[in-house]
């Protein structure tokens, strides 16, 4: 996978949502756009993230 540019020291902290009205195929997306934003994250959000139902 092509890594996008983030720019260092930025903190993002990925959100996704697991709740009951999304779709399979976009809970997915969200899974692997929250996965992959974490993995990128250079400050103090590296490998963490935060889910929610309802």
């Amino acid at each position: 996978m092509k890594k996008i540019a983030v720019p260092k020291n930025t903190n993002i902290l990925p959100v996704c949502d697991f709740s009951g009205s999304i779709e399979v195929l976009s809970l997915y997306n969200s899974m692997g756009l929250e996965m992959f934003l974490e993995h990128q994250n250079q400050g103090v959000f590296k490998n963490v993230l935060f889910e929610f139902e309802n």
